[in-house]
Formats: C-alpha cells, sequence, structure tokens
C-alpha cells in the first residue's frame, strides 16, 4: 500500500491522532509541574511559583483546548 492510498483512506487519523498527542502531553506536564510545585521533585522549583504556576496554566489551556477539538473531530 502506497503512502498516499494510506492517508487517503483514513482521512481523519492525522487530526485525531494529533489532538490524543497533544491532550497526552498537556497531562504529562500539568504532572511534572503540579509534582514541581508541590514537592520539588522534578526541578527542586528552579523556577519557582510563578513560573510552575504559569506552566500549569499553560498546560491545563492546551490540555482543554485539545480536548474539545477531540470533541469536535468525533
Amino acid at each position: 500500500m502506497a503512502v498516499s492510498t494510506f492517508f487517503y483512506s483514513f482521512p481523519d487519523a492525522m487530526p485525531k491522532s494529533l489532538c490524543i498527542f497533544s491532550l497526552s502531553v498537556s497531562v504529562l506536564l500539568f504532572l511534572i509541574f503540579t509534582l514541581d510545585l508541590l514537592f520539588g521533585f522534578p526541578f527542586s522549583k528552579a523556577g519557582g511559583l510563578l513560573m510552575n504556576l504559569g506552566f500549569i496554566a499553560a498546560t491545563a489551556i492546551l490540555g482543554t483546548y485539545s480536548y474539545l477539538t477531540l470533541r469536535e473531530l468525533r
């Protein structure tokens, strides 16, 4: 099967997979920065409180947009 026929046979696969990928990345980063904020585990609070809160807010926004877009694609 050629590459072009593969992508034509599954036209909705790429947007959904990108949404799932960005949702999983945002959840992973949300957990990492929340752990850093609470326990200082991965980065030992090197960035400070404001940077951790900024990254937590950014990953929450990215996760929300990814979820809403994935729900719209279904």
